[in-house]
């Protein structure tokens, strides 16, 4: 499974990474991403799907208000 974040997203956000960087990133990223599936399929959640289905993230209105 692809993981949820690319490396072009990290540098977008923080800075280019050196070669060795990018490497770890990479094994990290997916290690992140397997952690985060994990973790929502113990509460019966399909991350993946979720993702393909934006509305299911969407927080509830009282939620919203908080923000």
């Amino acid at each position: 499974m692809e993981p949820f974040v690319t490396i072009e997203d990290v540098e977008a956000l923080f800075r280019d990474l050196t070669v060795e960087e990018n490497k770890k990133a990479e094994r990290l990223l997916n290690i992140v991403s397997d952690c985060l599936r994990q973790e929502a399929k113990k509460v019966g959640k399909n991350l993946d799907e979720m993702i393909e289905k934006p509305q299911e993230m969407a927080f509830p209105s009282s939620v919203r208000k908080m923000y």
